[in-house]
């Protein structure tokens, strides 16, 4: 029985996705670290941010492999810090904004739904007002 190739386009999509984290990587550490933010904050320029985007650079346009579990480790910090901002923005954003809207409306009377029980009403149905015809001719 003879073995299945592996298809090479996987381990190159992987490279790919290695190497450009490296060089990124590498670069804005760099630049954020070792220039922009000490020259924002009148410091002297640090040694270390250069180091570490030359190391990061590097291997990702020598050897990407050796960048598989750095890489593995900050998509595993983003897909946290990701799930963790959703629940805290979405959840501050409903009980700050939309609760407190709700509230006030419910005290003020106002039912935009029109939802109130009328007993004496045949149907609750709202009749949809016809477009115009000249809307046709330019949909957007």
């Amino acid at each position: 029985m003879a073995k299945r190739a592996v298809e090479p386009t996987a381990n190159v999509q992987v490279n790919k996705e290695l190497r450009h984290f490296g060089l990124l990587a590498g670069a804005l550490i760099a630049a954020m670290f070792g220039g922009l933010i000490p020259w924002l904050r009148g410091h002297r320029c640090p040694a270390w941010p250069w180091a570490v985007g030359a190391v990061l650079i590097g291997c990702g346009a020598i050897y990407p492999q050796l960048l598989k579990y750095p890489f593995a480790i900050w998509t595993s910090a983003g897909k946290f810090l990701g799930w963790l901002n959703t629940r805290l923005i979405l959840g501050v954003l409903f009980y700050g904004v939309v609760t407190p809207m709700g509230l006030m409306m419910r005290l003020m009377g106002r039912d935009p739904m029109a939802r109130k029980f009328d007993p004496h009403a045949q149907s609750y149905r709202v009749a949809s007002r016809r477009a115009p015809l000249r809307n046709l001719e330019r949909p957007f």
